[in-house]
């Protein structure tokens, strides 16, 4: 199983694109976040307490090691990586301004 995990973890950081997301999910009862970072082929996810700067610096969390073009939704936190280079997700895009035009 290991082996596989490093054969995920090294396609992903070696890409040149993928993307990023998170999202809220409930682990024994409780508050957890669920991250995300993907490519066509490859699919890398772990949890933690935080959704921000502290779960993506964090050991478990490849963004901090990427290079590559990141795709994710503007989230503040991303950007604190310099040697990404950012791209925005159209569909958040599109959710935020539909959102924002009072749609709920």
């Amino acid at each position: 199983m290991e082996a596989v995990e490093m054969l995920i973890k090294k396609s992903i950081l070696s890409s040149l694109v993928a993307h990023s997301d998170e999202t809220g999910i409930r682990v024994g009862g409780k508050m957890f976040w669920l991250h995300v970072m993907s490519t066509c082929m490859f699919t890398y996810l772990f949890t933690h307490s935080k959704r921000g700067l502290e779960a993506l610096k964090s050991e478990l969390s490849l963004i901090k090691d990427y290079t590559g073009k990141l795709v994710h939704d503007s989230y503040a936190s991303y950007f604190n990586f310099l040697s990404i280079i950012h791209a925005l997700c159209g569909a958040h895009i599109i959710k935020r301004a539909y959102l924002t035009r009072g749609n709920r």
